[in-house]
């Protein structure tokens, strides 16, 4: 049950998405709002915090639906899930990188291995985040460039789509490749075997790469909608023009 109002809408969120739909019901903007609590965007949208605050747990505890089928979502809320997940997993980023100089920094006369895994997942995450934010970034601003050609005839330009399917392309090649090394980084910091004083400090270390990892996985799987979406636009603006 949710009791804490002062919770930001985005914390809210990253902790049960299911509840988006309902901050837009209310006319609350993701992407300005987001780190609002709730009780303040409440009290300045003369929003009744009560009746909200049980919507809200009624939707936690499920016992009022929701619209959790993604596909089924506008691309602007598609486009302020992504960003809101980008952030949070951003900010848990920073608590893993913590944790593992911590590891690195005590225990590396030991085992050299902490300092590597430090190292390499520094390097792939790092990258890995930047090129999510490219790739959105990107596939917005393309679907917004070619949602813009629709019906115009004199807008239209082959040689832009195929621009745009070569970029795209080459993001997705890019992400790709970051993805696999960073799994592969993740996967070696899984079955690694600790020094003994270490344990405690690598258990919480991995149960935070774990919930990187599944948030990671959602907002791959949100950027494959939109990648979708943007497909479709594509597709249906060449067929305009035949």
């Amino acid at each position: 049950m949710i009791t804490d109002y002062k919770i930001t809408i985005g914390n809210m969120i990253v902790k049960d998405f299911r509840t988006a739909p309902l901050f837009w019901a209310c006319q609350i903007d993701l992407a300005t709002e987001q780190n609002k609590t709730i009780e303040k965007v409440c009290k300045e949208k003369d929003i009744n915090l009560t009746h909200l605050m049980n919507d809200l747990n009624d939707i936690v505890n499920g016992t009022r639906e929701s619209s959790s089928d993604y596909t089924l979502w506008p691309l602007g809320w598609l486009i302020d899930m992504i960003s809101i997940r980008i952030r949070f997993i951003e900010e848990n980023l920073s608590v893993i990188l913590q944790f593992l100089d911590g590891l690195s920094e005590y225990h590396k006369k030991q085992d050299q291995c902490i300092s590597d895994f430090c190292s390499n997942f520094n390097f792939y995450a790092g990258r890995l985040v930047g090129s999510l934010q490219r790739r959105i970034l990107s596939l917005v601003s393309f679907i917004k460039q070619i949602s813009g050609t629709q019906g115009e005839e004199d807008c239209f330009d082959n040689s832009t789509i195929i621009a745009v399917n070569n970029t795209v392309k080459k993001m997705i090649d890019e992400f790709s490749l970051h993805k696999r090394g960073f799994f592969s980084v993740i996967d070696s910091i899984k079955k690694y075997v600790p020094p003994i004083d270490a344990y405690n400090c690598f258990k919480t270390t991995v149960d935070l790469l774990t919930e990187f990892e599944n948030d990671l996985n959602k907002i791959v799987s949100l950027q494959d909608i939109v990648y979708t979406r943007f497909t479709a636009l594509k597709n249906e603006l060449i067929a305009e023009h035949l």
